[in-house]
């Protein structure tokens, strides 16, 4: 019981940082050093090795939005199962536009079904950038965690 109440009180205390937390912020919790990152929309939290990072930041103060790519382990929580960024990007769109898409941000097309496409990048390729130039183009996108349900809104 003690136990679980520790965890639920840990849980609400990285709510609280999560919900203050901007894109490339560290956070310590139980001695390990995280960083935060926003992915779909959502601010999740990223093992971080403790290495001292510059930061960019634009001219209106905010950090700039760090890489991920395939293979990045995400946290929701400290007690919450690992998420892994598995390198797909479900996009909406038909066939021949996300082919289209595909061949214009250097992905690969792997499958279209009812207005839902696959685009699948190559290692190594910052999701985060393409998600947000597809958004820039009015393409609905989200990146694929793995052990996630996870569908464009």
């Amino acid at each position: 019981m003690k136990h679980s109440l520790l965890s639920l009180a840990l849980a609400s205390l990285l709510a609280s940082v999560s919900a203050q937390a901007t894109a490339q912020e560290s956070v310590v919790i139980e001695g390990k050093q995280y960083s935060t990152i926003e992915v779909n929309g959502q601010t999740y939290l990223t093992p971080d090795n403790g290495s001292k990072k510059r930061v960019a930041r634009s001219l209106d103060g905010k950090a700039a939005q760090p890489g991920l790519r395939s293979g990045d382990i995400l946290l929701q929580g400290v007690a919450s199962p690992e998420l892994t960024v598995s390198g797909t990007l479900l996009i909406e769109a038909d066939e021949p536009q996300a082919r289209a898409l595909a061949k214009r941000h250097g992905l690969s097309f792997k499958q279209s079904s009812g207005g839902i496409a696959l685009l699948e990048a190559k290692p190594g390729t910052d999701l985060n950038a393409i998600s947000a130039r597809l958004q820039q183009e009015g393409v609905k996108v989200q990146i694929e965690l793995a052990g996630a349900e996870q569908q464009p809104r």
